[in-house]
């Protein structure tokens, strides 16, 4: 038995000869640059995968595939494996792993060792049920690289072996197909910062991302897909007028501060790594399709993909500023790098505005409770919306959004590699010194309790100046409170599961007036923003529109007077909140 320790990697090329030929060359002359030594080898590998029917190894963390290696003319050699459950952090995969030679593609389980099984199973049953589900056929090329030992010692060299997969993943009899086009790092020998370091390497030459999933999750994703063909190219529709919700982090009430903050992190970016990756699978997806037009410009299913990388991204942020204290300031670079990336996602914020003003109104115009609209006829209704439209785009500054391409090539860059294995590093670096994070200089349970308090307080008492001021609608151009807002929310991500379970509604219950707010302020942002435009309209173009100004003057302030109705009620429930946590942390 042998523990894998292995990064792995997608690459955002397509897998076409040429370009597999390109990508060999590269890390070649790479390595040669860098004065590496290393071996080159290439050969042709293909895996069987096995499970039974009702996958009962899958069930338990077990996945069993057979090899056969064929390198130029030799004969081809097989081999079984075996994984058992091991973690993911960030990219990083650490198996156990079982290999055993066998003179056939077919599987012989009673060659494991038997302490690998699960109790009571029946090794001969479980032999006559396992059937192969799916295969991935590809082309390796390895690399063994020698990293020297900065201190001289070539007995202390490392190595690590790089590995460029290109090729399928394939079920029998079924038309569709997963590309390979993987770069793999092992550890052979050494320590692991040389893998990090190596890995450092490829990031200036290749376009990268972490691969969260191997090529067994991703076989058995195919292979149900394969015996359901009935979700077949159908996704289920995502709303695209209301911003991703929010993940909650799990935490438990007896850890340290430092174990909350690791648990955190390693779980938002497990989380934006497989966001980034269904980004990706989205881009392919409708590049394939009659979806993605010729300008490349992104769809809404591409944008509302984004948004939750962007919500991601300020999700680990914040852990940044909450745990400030249980962090050093080598740190403080990562939480730079984040706010960096955050500020390249900012032009999603104008686009979620745009839906959310085009959802608003074409809402509002169907409410039969404005009894201005209820008043006019279906002619007068399409020369309201007619001249709404004309309203809409005068402020419209034609500023493009980036298109597929330039999303892309940023979560493939080097930057946003290297800011996610900063956090893979610090995260491995804190789980070596697990004995010190035990040692908890102040309980979860105060501080996470104390975070709630302040932040509901600070909420509530901007929100109680702005009504005292009879003013609410200058929420909309109160900035602060609307950063305060958000942050209480975040905050509650991170550490409202410490009292109750992450799964409940009691959170839910909690939060809804906060965001009742928050969607009160964009209804009324949405009338503001009308009444300004409308304010600016050139007076001969409203001239030439056959529709009556007072129609539209009306509908908006019915509407102002409502959205200030709605935001009054949602302030009022804010401040009845009672908070889930202990009482005597809410002074």
């Amino acid at each position: 038995m042998v523990t894998e320790i292995e990064l792995k990697y997608s690459l955002l090329e397509t897998s076409n000869t040429a370009r597999s030929t390109q990508i060999k060359t590269v890390i070649s002359q790479l390595l040669t640059e860098h004065d590496l030594t290393f071996v080159h080898q290439e050969k042709s590998l293909s895996n069987c995968y096995f499970d039974t029917p009702d996958f009962t190894l899958r069930k338990n963390r077990i996945a069993l595939r057979t090899r056969g290696t064929k390198k130029g003319a030799e004969n081809e050699h097989f081999e079984q494996t075996i994984k058992t459950s091991g973690k993911v952090i960030a990219g990083l995969h650490q198996r156990p792993e079982y290999n055993v030679d066998i003179n056939n593609a077919k599987p012989l389980l009673a060659l494991f060792p038997a302490t690998i099984w699960p109790n009571n199973t029946d090794i001969n049953q479980l032999q006559q049920q396992v059937i192969e589900l799916f295969a991935t056929n590809f082309t390796r090329n390895t690399w063994l690289v020698t990293i020297p030992n900065i201190q001289g010692n070539t007995q202390d060299n490392a190595q690590i072996e790089v590995a460029f997969d290109c090729g399928d993943i394939v079920c029998s009899g079924y038309q569709y197909k997963e590309p390979i086009h993987e770069v793999e790092l092992e550890v052979v020998s050494g320590p692991t910062d040389a893998l990090f370091g190596l890995t450092k390497l490829l990031f200036s030459k290749l376009a990268l991302r972490p691969g969260q999933l191997t090529k067994a999750a991703r076989g058995y994703a195919l292979y149900r897909q394969s015996i359901d063909t009935s979700n077949i190219c159908l996704e289920k529709s995502l709303p695209i007028n209301t911003p991703p919700e929010l993940p909650l982090i799990k935490l438990t009430s007896n850890e340290s501060l430092k174990t909350a903050l690791m648990e955190g992190l390693s779980t938002s970016l497990t989380q934006l790594q497989l966001r980034v990756d269904e980004y990706v699978a989205t881009c392919a997806n409708e590049a394939n399709t009659s979806v993605q037009n010729e300008s490349d410009a992104l769809t809404a299913r591409q944008i509302t993909a984004l948004q939750k990388i962007q919500t991601l991204l300020i999700l680990l942020r914040h852990g940044f500023w909450i745990f400030e204290a249980e962090l050093t300031e080598r740190d403080e670079f990562i939480r730079k790098e984040l706010s960096y990336f955050i500020g390249k996602f900012s032009w999603l914020d104008k686009v979620l505005n745009d839906q959310l003003f085009s959802h608003f109104l074409s809402h509002s115009l169907e409410k039969t409770e404005i009894d201005v609209v209820v008043g006019m006829n279906e002619a007068e209704k399409s020369l309201l919306e007619f001249t709404l439209e004309s309203i809409i785009t005068i402020d419209d500054d034609n500023d493009p959004y980036p298109d597929s391409a330039h999303t892309l090539s940023l979560l493939h860059s080097e930057r946003f590699n290297q800011l996610q294995l900063s956090l893979l590093m610090l995260l491995l670096k804190n789980e070596h010194n697990s004995s010190e994070l035990q040692q908890s200089n102040m309980a979860i349970v105060d501080f996470s309790a104390a975070q709630l308090t302040s932040y509901r307080n600070a909420v509530n008492s901007e929100l109680a100046n702005l009504f005292a001021k009879d003013k609410p609608y200058l929420i909309t151009e109160n900035k602060s409170a609307q950063v305060l807002l958000n942050r209480a929310l975040l905050t509650i991500c991170w550490l409202g599961s410490v009292f109750t379970d992450s799964e409940s509604d009691i959170i839910k219950t909690y939060i809804a007036p906060w965001l009742d707010i928050k969607e009160s302020v964009n209804k009324l942002q949405c009338v503001v923003a009308l009444e300004s435009r409308l304010q600016v309209m050139d007076a001969k173009a409203l001239l030439e529109k056959p529709v009556e100004i007072e129609h539209i003057t009306a509908w908006l302030t019915s509407l102002h007077d409502k959205c200030i109705i709605d935001l009054d009620q949602a302030v009022v429930n804010s401040a009845g909140m009672e908070p889930y946590w202990p009482e005597t942390y809410c002074k």
